[in-house]
């Protein structure tokens, strides 16, 4: 696993509990971030139907008051950066 990925998961369990996704909520944002695959292929790869697929992202933009998918990948961005830049402010 590389240091980008193992970034990204870090910053993907910070966002789940600031704001309280569920495991599959958060996994599917992982999906997102590291893969950008279509509704279509998240449900496929998750063994979801694509409306159940939708309905988990509604729920995630609704706990992250995100207006899209693209709203919500910039907060994971912005949010990593924000770490990484305390992490190195902090040294």
């Amino acid at each position: 696993m590389n240091m980008f990925t193992t970034q990204i998961k870090k910053t993907i369990v910070e966002m789940s509990h600031l704001f309280s996704l569920t495991p599959r909520e958060s996994e599917i944002i992982l999906l997102l971030s590291l893969y950008g695959h279509t509704n279509k292929k998240l449900a496929e790869i998750l063994f979801v139907s694509e409306k159940t697929l939708k309905n988990h992202i509604a729920n995630i933009q609704f706990k992250t008051n995100s207006s899209s998918t693209r709203h919500l990948l910039s907060m994971v961005i912005n949010f990593q950066a924000e770490a990484t830049s305390y992490q190195y402010n902090a040294r």
